[in-house]
């Protein structure tokens, strides 16, 4: 990911889109100054998967029950998705 050198903000990146990285996004989408920092979630896939519900989709003929199951990240207040995954960290 490149930075801009005219962008003051720095960036918070949080690596993976699991079940504790979308409640961290959640809770700093409410209290991070984003005129100071901007919210980025790097994942490999644009959907978080509810893997309770991933089970069921195999035993259930309940129809749309994907949409329970998989949930995209658009859905995410306040954050950039990044889809990809991490190749080296820099300071």
């Amino acid at each position: 990911m490149s930075h801009k050198k005219s962008d003051s903000k720095k960036n918070v990146v949080l690596v993976g889109g699991g079940y504790a990285n979308v409640h961290v996004v959640q809770a700093l989408a409410k209290t991070l100054d984003r005129t100071r920092f901007n919210l980025i979630l790097l994942t490999p896939r644009p959907y978080y998967i509810h893997l309770v519900a991933g089970l069921r989709i195999a035993v259930t003929d309940e129809e749309k029950f994907e949409d329970q199951a998989f949930i995209p990240y658009d859905k995410l207040p306040g954050c950039t998705l990044v889809q990809g995954k991490v190749a080296s960290i820099e300071e």
